[in-house]
């Protein structure tokens, strides 16, 4: 009985973590539209890794990167008025330019991005840049 138990608790967890990773992943239908045009307003972007991206002047308003890598990403110029970068990883990102309005930094890793004004960010800049 009780290996029959830890079968079901098993089986049952990997179906949970399956079915939690689809729920709370990034929509492939918004990827696909961001890499094929400027940006992606509103779009689902959660997790996502666009490590080293360049995406200038793109438009992101209200998109969600909540937990996404964005280590390094080129994003100087772009409108990112209400996006949600909660707990996202922006280090090194070049955020010069950007529009922040709004924006849900809560989290998210600023150490050594280059703020909007152009100076970077100390490391350590969690949730807001330190200078």
């Amino acid at each position: 009985m009780k290996r029959r138990t830890g079968a079901v608790t098993v089986l049952s967890l990997l179906c949970l973590l399956v079915t939690g990773s689809v729920a709370w992943g990034f929509s492939q239908a918004d990827l696909d539209r961001l890499m094929r045009g400027w940006g992606c307003p509103g779009c689902d972007l959660s997790g996502v890794d666009l490590t080293a991206y360049r995406m200038i002047e793109f438009d992101f308003r209200g998109t969600n990167f909540s937990s996404a890598k964005l280590y390094g990403m080129d994003l100087r110029g772009s409108d990112l008025t209400g996006a949600n970068l909660s707990h996202a990883n922006l280090t090194v990102a070049k955020l010069n330019g950007a529009n922040l309005s709004g924006a849900d930094l809560s989290g998210a890793n600023l150490s050594m991005a280059y703020w909007t004004n152009g100076r970077r960010c100390k490391y350590g800049s969690i949730g807001y840049c330190r200078q």
